[in-house]
């Protein structure tokens, strides 16, 4: 190999977004559940534990479906690893701000 070539890191981007997009996923279904019963109802999986059962379930099913997504859409290109770090840290501030009490619990519905 030249020095002038550079390995394909798209897999990589791909499999840091995709973590971030998980982590987006974890606190857009805190909210949902916060804000409606029926969606918390949903997501109630195994009754001692709530919801927690399907936020945790669903979420990892979004990791894996955009890892799957994006590894085989770009795996084979040269990508910027400092721009898939900035949106990969985009959403884990989502995933940050929407597993944080006091923001979930602006969306809570009345007892």
């Amino acid at each position: 190999m030249q020095a002038s070539e550079t390995e394909p890191n798209g897999g990589i981007v791909a499999a840091t977004i995709a973590a971030g997009a998980g982590c987006a996923a974890l606190g857009l279904l805190t909210v949902g559940a916060a804000a409606s019963t029926e969606f918390a109802d949903l997501l109630n999986l195994y009754a001692p534990s709530g919801p927690l059962t399907g936020k945790a379930t669903v979420a990892s099913i979004i990791y894996l479906i955009v890892w799957i997504n994006l590894h085989f859409r770009l795996r084979d290109r040269e990508l910027s690893l400092s721009k898939g770090f900035l949106l990969t840290m985009f959403l884990l501030v989502i995933g940050l701000v929407g597993t944080f009490p006091p923001v979930y619990q602006l969306f809570e519905r009345a007892s």
